[in-house]
């Protein structure tokens, strides 16, 4: 059973004054087991004053600017037990009057607003609208609700239309789930002409007025001004996390890098984020970037994404990146294409990229062996696109966590070392390959000394390394070797370490090893 907490709306707030512009017809009315009897006994108390009946209907009707007769036919069938449902207007004037008339104290007024409230069962906005449940409590559901009209959604004034879009199916098909258990009320998501983008779009008074009379959103633009409801401000934390984490959900992100954020409009909605986000004791950084709001995590550890897991809505794609980190990734694929196809559906093209993690991938594939440097540099030479080593870097991490590519060092770089960028790669010889080229540096320049040959050469930093105390860069060990008048590739032979100064990556043409994130609908096809 859901959750429920104590703080209660006034559901007599659902009627505004610019329906009485509208025929009865069209007003909200409610209706409930217990709702005629508890009128009863009101409208009995006020006829007790020497109130006719016709007296108190023109009364009510007075204030409704409507007809006397209709007010009188509603009051009739209340005292018959006649009317299934009576109009929100009606209720109110009639308990306006009965605290005048009666001379009732603000408590008791009070009190007697809670019983008829409490016997209201079911809602709606017209005569000729679909009943709903009369929502009386706030839930975590309605939370969820407000959570991701504060990010993504909007309200129509005019029409009583609600909107919300968002790129993520499964976030807007969760909305649809708490709208059907919150109200019963059955809406649809529909794509968007922009690819990979989907919206709701659904007329309903009752719900609008939640959002708007009760919650206190804002109608039309509202992307400055929006924040947290009071009422659940007010609410345990369980509440206002549930409303954070829809918040979250569609307007926050998590990033290739693992890093997870949100940007805002709204310096008090980042407040409110900021402050339930410290409760699960993330590392966060709040800023101020110029009139927008920034909160960030760092690159996310283990131990932080599983903190994580739960600021997203289950089954949706940030929390599904949140998962790939805390557990890895988990799916096969049967080919590249399969693999490009998962890997660029999760990690899209971002803003300070221009590439996909598709196109590092086939170039990775074509390059067997490379580091970072060596991809940069083919990127900008051959296919003359432009990206950062940032986001190379970023884009090389997912593929070594799925396993497409790996990195070497050790023993395998001496096998590779052709394909090493020959500048950021240091190598140690062992003791008799370095006795052989101390020996013929010496003769062939015709020095006395290893000291002459090094103050030749202007090459003084390399005395320690001719004497085991460090390692040479391939090109220094080249320019050695030419000068010793030595086979280059014999010296590698007596290689004992060989280790590049940046990672070098090798790739892995075994395709039966390669995992990726696990996302059914895509994996499916």
């Amino acid at each position: 059973m859901e959750a429920i907490c104590g703080i209660e709306f006034d559901l007599f707030k659902l009627h505004v004054d610019d329906d009485l512009k509208r025929p009865g017809w069209a007003w909200i009315s409610v209706k409930g087991v217990d709702l005629l009897q508890k009128l009863r006994l009101i409208i009995a108390e006020i006829l007790v004053k020497n109130v006719t009946r016709w007296a108190l209907s023109k009364m009510v009707a007075k204030g409704l600017k409507c007809s006397p007769y209709t007010i009188c036919f509603h009051i009739r069938g209340i005292e018959k037990n006649r009317r299934e449902w009576v109009a929100l207007p009606i209720i109110i004037s009639i308990l306006d009057i009965w605290g005048k008339v009666c001379k009732k104290s603000n408590s008791e007024k009070a009190s007697i607003k809670r019983e008829l409230q409490d016997s209201f069962e079911l809602v709606r906005g017209s005569a000729i609208s679909r009943p709903m449940p009369a929502v009386k409590h706030l839930t975590i559901d309605l939370c969820k609700i407000a959570g991701a009209h504060a990010a993504d959604g909007s309200i129509s004034k005019r029409y009583l239309q609600i909107t919300l879009d968002d790129s993520d199916k499964n976030a807007l098909l969760a909305y649809t789930r708490w709208i059907k258990g919150c109200f019963n009320v059955n809406v649809k998501l529909k794509p968007r002409k922009t690819k990979n983008h989907y919206r709701i779009t659904f007329y309903n008074k009752i719900i609008v007025r939640y959002l708007h009379q009760l919650l206190g959103f804002p109608y039309g633009e509202k992307s400055d001004i929006v924040e947290e409801p009071h009422l659940i401000r007010q609410a345990p934390l369980e509440f206002r996390q549930a409303f954070v984490t829809e918040v979250m959900t569609f307007d926050g992100y998590v990033q290739s890098n693992g890093v997870v954020g949100i940007d805002l409009n709204s310096p008090h909605l980042i407040r409110s984020v900021f402050d339930v986000l410290q409760e699960l004791c993330l590392r966060l950084t709040l800023m101020n970037m110029n009139g927008r709001y920034r909160i960030r995590t760092q690159t996310l550890s283990d131990a932080n994404a599983k903190r994580c897991v739960t600021i997203f809505e289950q089954g949706t794609e940030k929390w599904s990146k949140i998962i790939d980190i805390v557990e890895g990734f988990t799916a096969g694929v049967k080919s590249v294409e399969d693999a490009i196809l998962v890997l660029e559906s999760v990690y899209k093209i971002q803003n300070g990229s221009k590439i996909s993690i598709g196109d590092i991938l086939r170039l990775a594939s074509q390059l067997k062996v490379f580091d970072i440097n060596s991809m940069y540099n083919e990127l900008s030479a051959h296919l003359q696109v432009g990206i950062s080593k940032d986001w190379i870097y970023t884009y090389l991490k997912i593929l070594k966590n799925a396993n497409i590519i790996r990195t070497i060092d050790g023993d395998q770089l001496l096998k590779v070392w052709r394909k090493l960028n020959p500048s950021k790669t240091f190598l140690g010889l062992d003791e008799n390959a370095l006795a052989g080229l101390r020996r013929n540096l010496i003769t062939n320049t015709n020095s006395k000394s290893l000291n002459m040959v090094l103050h030749k050469l202007e090459e003084p930093m390399l005395y320690d390394w001719l004497n085991r105390k460090c390692r040479i860069s391939l090109v220094k060990l080249r320019k050695l070797a030419d000068v010793a008048n030595m086979n280059f590739n014999d010296l590698l032979f007596g290689a004992k370490s060989l280790k590049s100064d940046t990672k070098v990556f090798i790739f892995n043409q075994n395709i039966g090893e390669w995992v990726v994130p696990l996302r059914p609908c895509v994996n499916a096809g």
